[in-house]
């Protein structure tokens, strides 16, 4: 791979990944209930991030999908979780950038 081409990968360092830390977030953390997800937040020094799919939601094709789109409303829009930890659990398919995208920014605001 050419290191001179930019990525648009999320930084280790934003990832959310021991149990504690997410099991943390998740109780002590305020819970914005959606239609299609629900978001965890939990204020913090640095931003995290992790993306929950129950295997209800679909085969794996469908929840990395979701993950993918996920992940991409995260990095593209940075400013909407500024100093959080953030756990997104989605509670419905939804293949739509767009549909996903507004859904947590109604949600962000809430917060």
């Amino acid at each position: 791979m050419d290191k001179s081409k930019k990525t648009h990968r999320l930084p280790r360092t934003r990832v959310l990944k021991k149990s504690l830390e997410i099991r943390e977030v998740l109780t002590t953390g305020v819970r914005v209930p959606g239609k299609n997800v629900n978001l965890f937040t939990k204020t913090a020094n640095n931003k995290q991030f992790a993306v929950l799919t129950p295997k209800r939601l679909g085969n794996a094709v469908k929840r990395n999908k979701m993950k993918r789109l996920i992940r991409e409303i995260y990095r593209t829009h940075p400013e909407w979780f500024d100093n959080m930890k953030v756990i997104v659990f989605v509670k419905r398919y939804i293949p739509h950038f767009s549909t996903l995208e507004n859904d947590i920014r109604k949600l962000v605001t809430r917060i």
